[in-house]
């Protein structure tokens, strides 16, 4: 009895110390409630710069540029720090950036969700130039003109950066200095596609290559870096896809079809085998031939081609009945009975 005593005071003690004899009991009527007030945050302006460096040096680098803001404009600014170029584009196009400090090739992909230029760099000369740097050791003798870097590596910054990347590849090429373009992107094979054999579906320069759900391609066909293929679309043998050009939904091309490179194929296109097509083409149209034409349009050419011996032959004759010396570098007709 007194064991269960014991072990019963024992429970109790815990309860017991949260009251001291120093504090008063409160009471607590749990029938009224109060919301808490939540203190809301100033809303800032986001402010970020391409991640080039690491987040310290940004921040270092744009904290003066952010007070003279603040100062100026009344506003609260902050600065947000994205870890790749790629980020830093989505995050604008999410709205999650609200002033971006990029360069002209960053600027061009945000510009196609509706972001604007509003202020540039002036440099030291008083001009906006841009440009970019090509760095090496100062104890590496072997490189002392830019000539020297032909056959040598080089690292970029990053591929999507002008400054780190395109410009300096720019100037490589300009002084006949050749270098491969590295291919970063990957592909996406979407539900139920299906791939013949030696079927080639290269990966994205930057961003993926897609072939779209439902797809079937047949046998030896090319897919080239960043093409987007819709969905249930049908390509046929030895069909060839050039970069970047990108096919809607339920698209037939035709054996032996080739596509220049950044197009636009509509949805429910048809495409003859062996036509070249070089301009994008409507939703719903039919083309055929090489340079591929709308269907109409080309059967018309096709049947004025047909007609041309014949009008060779009575242009002669005509000429013959006025006394005109024939043009001798037109080619002669097939001669057909009167």
């Amino acid at each position: 009895m007194r064991r269960r005593e014991f072990l019963l005071t024992g429970l109790f003690l815990p309860f017991l110390a949260g009251c001291g004899h120093d504090e008063d009991a409160v009471r607590v009527d749990l029938s009224k409630r109060e919301e808490p007030t939540i203190r809301q945050q100033p809303k800032a302006v986001a402010y970020a710069y391409l991640p080039q460096y690491a987040h310290t040096v940004s921040y270092e680098r744009h904290r003066l540029l952010l007070d003279y803001l603040t100062r100026a404009t009344g506003l609260l600014f902050r600065q947000v720090f994205p870890d790749t170029f790629e980020d830093h584009v989505r995050m604008v196009e999410r709205g999650e950036i609200d002033i971006s400090f990029s360069n002209p090739f960053a600027y061009i992909s945000m510009a196609a969700s509706g972001a604007r230029a509003f202020a540039r760099i002036i440099e030291p000369s008083g001009k906006p130039d841009f440009k970019s740097q090509i760095i090496c050791r100062r104890d590496n003798k072997a490189l002392a003109a830019l000539a020297d870097c032909r056959g040598k590596r080089w690292m970029a910054v990053d591929p999507s950066s002008a400054g780190g990347y395109l410009y300096a590849l720019g100037e490589f090429l300009d002084n006949g200095i050749h270098r491969k373009v590295p291919q970063i992107g990957n592909v996406i094979i979407c539900d139920d596609v299906e791939l013949g054999a030696n079927v080639t579906v290269d990966r994205g320069a930057l961003g993926p290559t897609i072939v779209g759900k439902g797809t079937k391609i047949d046998n030896l066909v090319q897919v080239a870096h960043n093409v987007t293929v819709g969905e249930h679309c049908i390509i046929v043998s030895q069909a060839g896809i050039a970069g970047s050009t990108k096919l809607g939904n339920y698209v037939i091309l035709g054996g032996q079809v080739g596509l220049a490179g950044h197009l636009k194929i509509g949805n429910r296109v048809s495409v003859a085998a062996q036509s070249g097509v070089m301009n994008n083409i409507p939703d719903g149209e039919k083309w055929i031939w090489s340079p591929a034409q709308p269907d109409r349009q080309a059967k018309r050419q096709m049947i004025a081609l047909q007609q041309l011996p014949e009008l060779f032959r009575r242009v002669k004759q005509l000429e013959k009945q006025l006394g005109v010396k024939a043009d001798t570098t037109a080619p002669p007709g097939p001669a057909r009975p009167e």
